[in-house]
């Protein structure tokens, strides 16, 4: 018999299945605690595990994210690190994982469920739509300014980890903007930024003078600002963010707007 079990943590043999599943197997990663610094110790993370003879042979993990909107605090539950056991695939117990979830998800009053994945007919046939605003791309300068900005490179903020398509991370700051940068097999991505256009655009084309890749939100201003500048942009929708609305009072693309759901955000 397959046993279900909701935890207030994730256990270390859940960590190891999911270590396995998305990193080991694809041959990527650095450890689970670089990837996922707050796993252990965020208060706002709960799991989902199956086990079988007592061994976790599935799970699954959501972390809250607490908004505020005019009706009050309301709870957002993003999912993640959903697998199983290669010996168990086939047997459905994924969608018993996520009946679990949408019914605790329910009776702990969550307005809405969010994930991540390429794969939306899996999601769709258990409620979740497409919703997404992210951006996706390249920009190429057509010309070099040879500007020079004279920036520090830094760690990520701590308790921030990194997607498992990255290698590394950092921050690079000015006195008037900062850059957060994932780094892959290809090269950098921005990801997150702060500070005054003109000063972001300066600080980009003093770490990338000729083209740089970007992971942004549809109508954002570093956009538009770039589309002033000497450049070619291509940049796409990426479509990865589903949603299940849990409460019919609240919008979803308002609660999209106020959360913090950036690459450097997701499970």
């Amino acid at each position: 018999m397959i046993l279900f079990n909701i935890k207030e943590s994730i256990s270390d043999e859940l960590i190891k299945l999911a270590w396995d599943t998305f990193f080991v197997s694809r041959g990527r990663g650095v450890s689970f605690d670089y990837h996922f610094p707050w796993a252990k110790t965020d208060s706002n993370v709960w799991s989902i595990e199956a086990q079988h003879n007592g061994k976790v042979i599935a799970g699954l993990v959501v972390r809250e994210q607490k908004l505020l909107l005019d009706s009050g605090t309301e709870i957002v539950g993003c999912i993640g690190l959903v697998c199983v056991h290669p010996d168990y695939r086939g047997k459905g117990i994924a969608n018993d994982l996520f009946k679990r979830v949408i019914r605790s998800a329910r009776n702990n009053k969550y307005v809405a469920l969010t994930l991540w994945t390429n794969q939306h007919h899996i999601y769709q046939s258990k409620g979740f739509e497409v919703y997404d605003q992210s951006v996706y791309g390249s920009v190429t300068f057509l010309e070099n300014d040879n500007s020079d900005c004279q920036y520090t490179i830094q760690k990520l903020p701590i308790g921030i980890g990194l997607p498992p398509f990255a290698k590394s991370g950092n921050q690079y700051v000015t006195n008037n903007a900062q850059i957060s940068i994932l780094w892959d097999d290809v090269g950098g991505v921005i990801v997150d930024w702060n500070g005054d256009d003109e000063s972001i655009i300066c600080l980009i084309k003093s770490i990338f003078p000729q083209s740089f890749r970007i992971n942004s939100r549809m109508g954002c201003s570093i956009i538009k600002a770039l589309q002033k500048e000497k450049c070619n942009i291509n940049i796409n929708k990426t479509n990865l963010q589903m949603w299940l609305q849990l409460n019919e009072s609240v919008i979803i693309s308002e609660l999209d707007a106020l959360g913090r759901f950036g690459v450097l955000n997701r499970i």
